[in-house]
Formats: structure tokens, sequence, C-alpha cells
């Protein structure tokens, strides 16, 4: 099978998928041909993972550039935390971590983005209340922030 343009075959995946433009893996069952055999519509699509082969040779060809951190943003507008990664607060208890995270998520909701919130420690009274006092109104918290 040809690829159409900007799909590029990835040797390194045996189950039959193609890397598209846009960077996402593509099944190839649902890749159009553009030979009128299949769809002209890509239906099936799957986000790049962290377990997913990296080209170093981007990297090293200075190509590549690091997201900024976007999230938890200062006074300046400068972020603190980079969107889809792991980071821990870790620290003595009543401390300001909880506060911290809040004041982040506060940030993030009142721009009009969804928050997942897990919890492990606290109640969502509280939350809200924390978040309330940050300036979040009742409405966006009951649309946009994800309590579990």
């Amino acid at each position: 099978m040809s690829l159409p343009p900007g799909f590029k075959a990835r040797n390194d995946l045996a189950y039959g998928y193609a890397e598209g433009p846009d960077g996402l893996l593509y099944s190839l069952a649902d890749i159009p041909s553009g030979n009128g055999d299949q769809p002209d519509e890509v239906i099936t699509a799957m986000p790049k993972t962290s377990w997913s082969p990296v080209d170093l040779a981007q990297i090293l060809s200075g190509k590549y550039q690091e997201q900024p951190p976007t999230l938890l943003q200062r006074s300046d507008s400068a972020g603190l935390i980079y969107r889809g990664k792991v980071h821990l607060f870790q620290g003595e208890p009543e401390h300001l971590k909880g506060w911290v995270v809040q004041y982040g998520v506060a940030q993030v909701i009142r721009s009009g983005q969804n928050v997942v919130y897990i919890d492990f420690e606290d109640n969502p009274a509280s939350i809200i209340e924390r978040l309330e006092a940050l300036g979040v109104v009742a409405g966006d918290l009951i649309t946009n922030l994800h309590y579990t």
C-alpha cells in the first residue's frame, strides 16, 4: 500500500499503523489510498504516548522545540507547570501544597478549560470552598471541574 502525501511509514510499528502529518498514529486500514479503494476520511487515530518511539534526529538537528510550561502562571504570565506531564508537590502537612495546586486549577477553570481533579486526601466541599475563595464561580465549577 502506498501512503498518501504527508504520511510516514513506521518500521517500528508492526501492528499496521503509520504516522500522519499531524503526528498522530493512524491505522493503515483507515488511511485513504487516493485510488478510490478506501474512504476519503481517516477514521481511526491514536495519539502518541510516552511509549512511542522518539525521532532523535529531530532533536539533534535543532528543529525540535520543547513546549514551554503554560499552567500555574505567575503574575508575569510565565507558566510553571507543563501540560500533559506528571508533577509532584511534596512537603510537610499544612505547607500550602493543596493551595498551590488549587490556584492553578482556578486559573485553568477561569480560562474555560476542563480540569479532572483526582483527590485522595480531602473532600469535595473543601476543594469547592477554596476554589470559590480563589474567584471561581459556581457555574464554572459545575461545568469545568470533574472531581473524583
